[in-house]
Protein backbone atom coordinates (compact mmCIF):
# COMPACT_ATOMS: atom_id res chain seq x y z
CA UNK A 1 0.00 0.00 0.00
CA UNK A 2 1.15 3.57 -0.76
CA UNK A 3 2.08 5.29 2.52
CA UNK A 4 1.07 8.94 2.90
CA UNK A 5 2.44 12.04 5.07
CA UNK A 6 0.60 15.36 5.93
CA UNK A 7 1.75 18.22 3.83
CA UNK A 8 -0.53 21.10 5.10
CA UNK A 9 -3.75 21.11 6.87
CA UNK A 10 -6.86 24.03 7.14
CA UNK A 11 -8.95 23.89 10.05
CA UNK A 12 -11.66 26.07 11.19
CA UNK A 13 -14.02 25.94 14.87
CA UNK A 14 -11.13 23.86 16.72
CA UNK A 15 -10.75 25.65 20.10
CA UNK A 16 -8.84 28.78 18.83
CA UNK A 17 -7.62 27.12 15.47
CA UNK A 18 -9.90 29.42 12.90
CA UNK A 19 -9.03 29.22 9.48
CA UNK A 20 -5.41 28.02 10.66
CA UNK A 21 -3.37 26.68 8.11
CA UNK A 22 -0.24 24.79 8.47
CA UNK A 23 2.63 22.62 6.78
CA UNK A 24 4.51 19.85 7.98
CA UNK A 25 7.67 18.52 6.47
CA UNK A 26 7.84 14.93 5.43
CA UNK A 27 9.40 13.63 8.60
CA UNK A 28 9.43 15.98 11.70
CA UNK A 29 7.64 19.00 12.51
CA UNK A 30 8.27 20.86 15.86
CA UNK A 31 5.77 23.44 17.46
CA UNK A 32 7.29 25.81 20.00
CA UNK A 33 6.28 29.07 20.89
CA UNK A 34 4.50 30.70 24.77
CA UNK A 35 2.05 29.02 26.85
CA UNK A 36 -1.34 29.35 25.82
CA UNK A 37 -0.78 30.17 21.86
CA UNK A 38 -2.12 26.31 20.69
CA UNK A 39 1.06 23.78 20.36
CA UNK A 40 -1.19 21.57 22.15
CA UNK A 41 -4.18 22.31 20.15
CA UNK A 42 -2.69 21.31 17.23
CA UNK A 43 -2.45 17.73 18.47
CA UNK A 44 -5.58 17.41 20.31
CA UNK A 45 -7.04 17.90 16.79
CA UNK A 46 -4.75 15.24 15.09
CA UNK A 47 -5.73 12.78 17.43
CA UNK A 48 -9.61 13.71 16.86
CA UNK A 49 -8.88 12.64 13.34
CA UNK A 50 -8.37 8.98 14.21
CA UNK A 51 -11.38 8.86 16.09
CA UNK A 52 -13.35 10.71 13.74
CA UNK A 53 -11.93 8.38 10.90
CA UNK A 54 -12.82 5.11 12.76
CA UNK A 55 -16.63 6.55 13.01
CA UNK A 56 -16.34 7.23 17.06
CA UNK A 57 -15.54 11.02 17.41
CA UNK A 58 -17.29 11.17 20.65
CA UNK A 59 -14.54 8.84 21.77
CA UNK A 60 -12.24 11.92 21.40
CA UNK A 61 -13.89 13.56 23.99
CA UNK A 62 -14.73 10.37 26.49
CA UNK A 63 -11.02 9.66 26.65
CA UNK A 64 -10.20 13.37 28.37
CA UNK A 65 -13.12 13.72 29.94
CA UNK A 66 -14.36 16.80 28.18
CA UNK A 67 -17.75 17.85 27.14
CA UNK A 68 -17.91 18.18 23.35
CA UNK A 69 -18.87 21.77 23.15
CA UNK A 70 -15.66 22.53 25.16
CA UNK A 71 -13.67 22.75 22.36
CA UNK A 72 -16.18 25.14 20.47
CA UNK A 73 -14.44 27.85 19.03
CA UNK A 74 -14.99 31.75 20.62
CA UNK A 75 -13.95 33.32 17.55
CA UNK A 76 -16.89 31.26 15.12
CA UNK A 77 -20.28 30.02 16.75
CA UNK A 78 -21.51 27.65 13.95
CA UNK A 79 -21.34 24.52 16.04
CA UNK A 80 -19.17 23.01 13.34
CA UNK A 81 -15.43 21.84 12.77
CA UNK A 82 -14.38 22.18 9.04
CA UNK A 83 -10.86 20.99 7.94
CA UNK A 84 -9.41 19.75 4.84
CA UNK A 85 -5.64 17.53 4.75
CA UNK A 86 -3.80 17.92 1.92
CA UNK A 87 -1.34 14.38 1.55
CA UNK A 88 1.18 13.35 -0.80
CA UNK A 89 2.12 9.43 -1.44
CA UNK A 90 5.05 7.41 -1.98
CA UNK A 91 4.07 8.42 -5.36
CA UNK A 92 4.02 12.10 -5.58
CA UNK A 93 0.19 12.05 -6.05
CA UNK A 94 -1.36 14.96 -3.87
CA UNK A 95 -4.81 13.83 -2.17
CA UNK A 96 -7.11 16.28 -0.32
CA UNK A 97 -9.70 15.08 2.31
CA UNK A 98 -12.19 17.41 3.48
CA UNK A 99 -15.33 17.33 6.08
CA UNK A 100 -17.68 19.80 7.96
CA UNK A 101 -18.96 17.59 11.62
CA UNK A 102 -21.71 19.25 13.95
CA UNK A 103 -20.51 19.55 17.17
CA UNK A 104 -23.68 19.22 18.96
CA UNK A 105 -25.36 16.97 16.55
CA UNK A 106 -22.62 14.57 16.09
CA UNK A 107 -23.04 14.03 12.36
CA UNK A 108 -21.12 14.35 9.69
CA UNK A 109 -22.57 16.94 7.31
CA UNK A 110 -20.51 16.59 3.90
CA UNK A 111 -17.00 14.89 3.53
CA UNK A 112 -15.04 14.11 0.31
CA UNK A 113 -11.50 12.91 -0.73
CA UNK A 114 -10.30 13.91 -4.30
CA UNK A 115 -6.72 13.36 -6.17
CA UNK A 116 -4.58 15.83 -8.20
CA UNK A 117 -3.97 14.40 -11.66
CA UNK A 118 -2.71 16.56 -14.44
CA UNK A 119 -3.41 19.83 -12.78
CA UNK A 120 -6.96 18.53 -13.08
CA UNK A 121 -9.18 17.48 -8.90
CA UNK A 122 -10.74 14.10 -9.45
CA UNK A 123 -13.67 12.97 -7.42
CA UNK A 124 -13.08 9.89 -5.55
CA UNK A 125 -15.98 10.03 -3.47
CA UNK A 126 -18.17 13.30 -2.10
CA UNK A 127 -21.09 12.82 0.72
CA UNK A 128 -23.38 15.80 1.19
CA UNK A 129 -25.81 15.68 4.13
CA UNK A 130 -28.88 18.62 4.40
CA UNK A 131 -31.69 19.11 6.74
CA UNK A 132 -34.14 17.81 4.02
CA UNK A 133 -33.23 14.38 2.97
CA UNK A 134 -34.46 14.21 -0.41
CA UNK A 135 -31.22 16.49 -1.18
CA UNK A 136 -28.94 13.93 0.56
CA UNK A 137 -26.21 12.20 -1.79
CA UNK A 138 -22.82 10.44 -2.24
CA UNK A 139 -21.38 10.15 -5.57
CA UNK A 140 -18.36 7.69 -5.41
CA UNK A 141 -16.34 7.96 -8.58
CA UNK A 142 -19.01 8.64 -11.28
CA UNK A 143 -21.67 7.22 -9.68
CA UNK A 144 -24.38 9.16 -7.59
CA UNK A 145 -26.97 7.92 -4.77
CA UNK A 146 -29.51 10.48 -4.15
CA UNK A 147 -32.18 10.44 -1.27
CA UNK A 148 -29.93 8.85 0.52
CA UNK A 149 -30.70 8.46 4.48
CA UNK A 150 -27.81 7.90 5.69
CA UNK A 151 -26.44 9.60 9.03
CA UNK A 152 -23.15 9.53 10.20
CA UNK A 153 -21.33 10.29 13.41
CA UNK A 154 -17.81 9.92 11.86
CA UNK A 155 -16.09 9.51 8.64
CA UNK A 156 -17.10 7.27 5.23
CA UNK A 157 -14.18 5.81 5.67
CA UNK A 158 -15.85 4.31 8.86
CA UNK A 159 -17.91 2.36 6.86
CA UNK A 160 -16.77 2.22 2.76
CA UNK A 161 -16.15 -1.43 1.57
CA UNK A 162 -13.85 -0.59 -0.69
CA UNK A 163 -14.71 -3.99 -2.82
CA UNK A 164 -17.59 -2.38 -4.23
CA UNK A 165 -14.74 0.65 -5.60
CA UNK A 166 -14.51 0.10 -9.41
CA UNK A 167 -11.05 2.37 -10.06
CA UNK A 168 -8.25 0.99 -8.84
CA UNK A 169 -6.39 4.29 -8.49
CA UNK A 170 -9.54 5.12 -6.15
CA UNK A 171 -9.34 1.75 -4.37
CA UNK A 172 -5.83 2.19 -3.45
CA UNK A 173 -6.39 5.79 -2.03
CA UNK A 174 -9.27 5.11 0.12
CA UNK A 175 -7.11 2.42 2.12
CA UNK A 176 -4.06 4.54 1.96
CA UNK A 177 -6.09 7.59 3.23
CA UNK A 178 -7.96 4.86 5.96
CA UNK A 179 -4.59 3.35 7.35
CA UNK A 180 -3.05 6.56 7.49
CA UNK A 181 -5.99 8.13 10.09
CA UNK A 182 -6.17 4.61 11.85
CA UNK A 183 -2.24 4.85 11.94
CA UNK A 184 -1.99 8.03 14.36
CA UNK A 185 -0.73 7.11 17.00
CA UNK A 186 -1.06 10.09 20.09
CA UNK A 187 1.12 10.08 23.59
CA UNK A 188 0.02 14.12 24.21
CA UNK A 189 -1.64 13.12 27.26
CA UNK A 190 1.28 10.81 28.54
CA UNK A 191 0.93 10.79 32.29
CA UNK A 192 3.66 8.86 34.38
CA UNK A 193 1.16 8.38 37.37
CA UNK A 194 -1.08 6.29 34.59
CA UNK A 195 1.77 4.54 33.16
CA UNK A 196 2.96 3.29 37.15
CA UNK A 197 -0.65 1.61 37.81
CA UNK A 198 0.02 -0.82 35.37
CA UNK A 199 -2.03 -2.35 32.87
CA UNK A 200 -4.95 -5.75 32.91
CA UNK A 201 -3.62 -8.07 30.43
CA UNK A 202 -1.27 -7.86 27.51
CA UNK A 203 -1.77 -4.67 24.95
CA UNK A 204 -1.08 -3.86 21.55
CA UNK A 205 -0.70 0.15 22.24
CA UNK A 206 1.01 2.01 24.67
CA UNK A 207 -2.44 4.13 25.40
CA UNK A 208 -3.16 7.83 25.11
CA UNK A 209 -1.57 8.75 28.58
CA UNK A 210 0.93 5.99 28.07
CA UNK A 211 -1.59 3.70 30.69
CA UNK A 212 -0.71 0.62 28.81
CA UNK A 213 2.62 0.74 29.12
CA UNK A 214 3.18 -2.76 31.04
CA UNK A 215 0.89 -4.58 28.64
CA UNK A 216 2.69 -3.61 25.80
CA UNK A 217 6.31 -4.44 26.84
CA UNK A 218 4.64 -7.43 28.34
CA UNK A 219 3.20 -8.47 24.66
CA UNK A 220 6.97 -7.98 22.95
CA UNK A 221 9.23 -10.88 22.22
CA UNK A 222 12.50 -11.40 24.22
CA UNK A 223 14.13 -9.54 20.96
CA UNK A 224 11.65 -6.62 20.99
CA UNK A 225 12.46 -5.79 24.63
CA UNK A 226 16.42 -6.51 24.34
CA UNK A 227 16.17 -3.69 21.22
CA UNK A 228 14.41 -1.16 23.57
CA UNK A 229 17.00 -2.16 26.75
CA UNK A 230 19.66 -1.08 23.38
CA UNK A 231 17.78 2.10 22.92
CA UNK A 232 18.20 3.09 26.62
CA UNK A 233 21.62 1.66 27.06
CA UNK A 234 23.04 4.21 24.91
CA UNK A 235 22.24 6.58 27.83
CA UNK A 236 21.75 4.68 31.08
CA UNK A 237 24.08 1.33 30.19
CA UNK A 238 23.42 0.41 33.98
CA UNK A 239 19.96 -0.88 32.78
CA UNK A 240 20.05 -4.55 32.45
CA UNK A 241 16.41 -5.85 31.71
CA UNK A 242 12.38 -4.78 32.13
CA UNK A 243 10.43 -7.30 33.65
CA UNK A 244 6.25 -7.34 32.84
CA UNK A 245 5.30 -9.93 35.80
CA UNK A 246 1.37 -11.03 35.58
CA UNK A 247 -0.10 -10.11 39.18
CA UNK A 248 -3.57 -11.11 40.73
CA UNK A 249 -6.44 -10.76 38.34
CA UNK A 250 -4.54 -10.18 35.40
CA UNK A 251 -2.80 -6.81 36.25
CA UNK A 252 0.95 -6.43 34.60
CA UNK A 253 3.72 -5.04 37.00
CA UNK A 254 6.49 -3.32 35.06
CA UNK A 255 9.55 -3.50 36.87
CA UNK A 256 13.41 -2.68 35.72
CA UNK A 257 16.50 -4.17 36.83
CA UNK A 258 19.61 -3.08 36.91
CA UNK A 259 23.39 -4.22 36.45
CA UNK A 260 24.78 -2.88 40.53
CA UNK A 261 25.66 -5.62 42.70
CA UNK A 262 22.68 -7.01 44.91
CA UNK A 263 20.68 -4.95 43.06
CA UNK A 264 16.68 -5.95 43.31
CA UNK A 265 14.02 -5.35 40.21
CA UNK A 266 12.47 -1.73 40.83
CA UNK A 267 9.06 -1.64 40.84
CA UNK A 268 7.37 1.43 38.92
CA UNK A 269 6.04 2.88 41.85
CA UNK A 270 9.89 4.14 42.65
CA UNK A 271 10.89 4.48 39.14
CA UNK A 272 11.10 8.27 37.67
CA UNK A 273 8.83 10.44 35.95
CA UNK A 274 11.04 10.99 33.31
CA UNK A 275 12.82 7.30 33.08
CA UNK A 276 9.16 6.07 32.84
CA UNK A 277 8.44 8.80 29.64
CA UNK A 278 11.76 7.34 28.38
CA UNK A 279 10.89 3.52 28.09
CA UNK A 280 7.40 4.74 26.84
CA UNK A 281 9.46 6.93 23.87
CA UNK A 282 12.14 3.93 23.36
CA UNK A 283 9.26 1.22 23.16
CA UNK A 284 7.42 3.11 19.39
CA UNK A 285 9.66 2.08 17.21
CA UNK A 286 8.07 -1.73 18.52
CA UNK A 287 4.49 -0.44 17.48
CA UNK A 288 3.06 -1.70 14.23
CA UNK A 289 0.96 0.51 11.39
CA UNK A 290 1.97 3.75 12.47
CA UNK A 291 1.49 6.42 10.36
CA UNK A 292 1.86 9.70 12.65
CA UNK A 293 3.39 9.81 15.79
CA UNK A 294 2.00 13.07 18.21
CA UNK A 295 4.28 13.99 21.31
CA UNK A 296 3.26 17.10 23.67
CA UNK A 297 6.26 18.28 25.22
CA UNK A 298 8.70 15.81 24.66
CA UNK A 299 11.43 17.14 26.89
CA UNK A 300 8.95 17.25 30.15
CA UNK A 301 11.22 15.27 32.99
CA UNK A 302 13.89 13.79 30.56
CA UNK A 303 17.50 14.73 30.79
CA UNK A 304 17.88 17.72 28.04
CA UNK A 305 21.14 16.34 26.48
CA UNK A 306 20.13 12.85 25.50
CA UNK A 307 16.81 13.92 24.00
CA UNK A 308 17.67 14.57 20.87
CA UNK A 309 20.20 11.56 20.11
CA UNK A 310 16.88 9.39 21.47
CA UNK A 311 14.78 10.80 19.00
CA UNK A 312 17.33 11.02 15.97
CA UNK A 313 17.30 7.12 17.25
CA UNK A 314 12.96 6.68 17.24
CA UNK A 315 13.00 8.20 14.13
CA UNK A 316 15.61 5.82 12.30
CA UNK A 317 14.07 2.94 13.01
CA UNK A 318 10.20 4.09 13.34
CA UNK A 319 10.23 5.48 9.81
CA UNK A 320 7.03 7.37 9.77
CA UNK A 321 6.58 11.35 10.84
CA UNK A 322 6.72 12.81 13.87
CA UNK A 323 4.58 16.09 15.06
CA UNK A 324 5.72 17.17 18.61
CA UNK A 325 5.99 20.53 20.63
CA UNK A 326 8.79 21.90 22.32
CA UNK A 327 9.63 24.59 25.03
CA UNK A 328 13.17 23.05 25.07
CA UNK A 329 16.15 25.31 22.80
CA UNK A 330 18.25 22.87 23.39
CA UNK A 331 16.10 20.34 22.00
CA UNK A 332 15.06 22.61 19.00
CA UNK A 333 18.45 23.65 18.37
CA UNK A 334 19.40 20.39 16.97
CA UNK A 335 16.33 20.52 14.14
CA UNK A 336 16.83 22.47 10.39
CA UNK A 337 14.17 26.02 10.15
CA UNK A 338 11.73 24.26 7.93
CA UNK A 339 11.19 21.58 10.70
CA UNK A 340 10.56 24.09 13.47
CA UNK A 341 7.38 26.34 13.88
CA UNK A 342 6.40 28.95 15.70
CA UNK A 343 2.95 29.45 17.84
CA UNK A 344 1.43 32.63 18.39
CA UNK A 345 -2.04 34.30 18.68
CA UNK A 346 -3.44 37.37 16.95
CA UNK A 347 -5.00 40.13 18.40
CA UNK A 348 -9.01 38.40 18.10
CA UNK A 349 -7.23 35.31 19.40
CA UNK A 350 -6.33 33.44 16.24
CA UNK A 351 -4.04 30.74 16.38
CA UNK A 352 -1.14 31.19 13.58
CA UNK A 353 1.53 29.50 12.90
CA UNK A 354 4.92 30.14 10.75
CA UNK A 355 7.72 28.23 9.96
CA UNK A 356 11.29 29.75 10.85
CA UNK A 357 12.68 29.33 7.63
CA UNK A 358 9.51 32.26 6.75
CA UNK A 359 10.94 34.71 9.40
CA UNK A 360 13.14 36.97 7.72
CA UNK A 361 14.99 39.11 9.90
CA UNK A 362 16.71 35.70 11.27
CA UNK A 363 17.79 34.31 8.71
CA UNK A 364 21.82 35.48 8.53
CA UNK A 365 21.32 34.80 12.28
CA UNK A 366 20.83 30.78 11.26
CA UNK A 367 24.62 31.34 9.44
CA UNK A 368 25.92 30.84 12.81
CA UNK A 369 23.68 29.93 15.40
CA UNK A 370 20.68 27.34 15.82
CA UNK A 371 17.00 28.35 15.31
CA UNK A 372 17.10 27.32 19.47
CA UNK A 373 19.95 29.95 20.63
CA UNK A 374 18.27 32.60 18.37
CA UNK A 375 14.57 31.56 19.94
CA UNK A 376 16.28 31.48 23.36
CA UNK A 377 17.96 35.42 23.12
CA UNK A 378 14.79 36.60 21.94
CA UNK A 379 11.75 37.69 23.15
CA UNK A 380 8.59 36.42 22.57
CA UNK A 381 7.32 39.57 22.07
CA UNK A 382 9.96 40.16 18.65
CA UNK A 383 9.39 36.83 17.26
CA UNK A 384 5.66 37.16 17.52
CA UNK A 385 5.63 40.65 15.29
CA UNK A 386 8.33 38.48 13.12
CA UNK A 387 5.41 36.01 12.86
CA UNK A 388 2.72 38.38 12.19
CA UNK A 389 5.17 40.25 9.76
CA UNK A 390 5.33 36.34 8.03
CA UNK A 391 1.31 35.81 7.91
CA UNK A 392 0.86 39.26 6.34
CA UNK A 393 3.25 38.56 3.40
CA UNK A 394 1.53 35.57 2.75
CA UNK A 395 -1.71 37.75 1.66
Amino acid sequence: MNTLHLQKMTVQGFKSLDHFQVEFQPHLTVFIGGNGTGKSTVLQFLAFIQAFILGEPRRFFEDRIWLPDSIQSFLNHSHQIEAQLTFENTKGTQIQWAFVWHVQDNLNQTESLHYLNQNTHQTIFKFTRTASPSNRQLQIDDETVENLGLRLAGSLFSILDTQFIAHPKSHEIIESVRAWGRGIFSLELMNPVKMRRGAIGYSSHLGHQGEELGGFLASLSTAQKARIIKRLNQFYPSLKALYTPEKKAGWIDLQLAEHFPNSAPIHAEHISDGYLRLIALAAIPELDTISLILIDEIEDGIEPHILPELINTIRQEQKTQFIMTSHSPILVNHFEPPEIRFMSRTKTGTAISVGFHELEAIQQDLAYQGAGEIWLHTSNHTIEKWVNEAISRRE
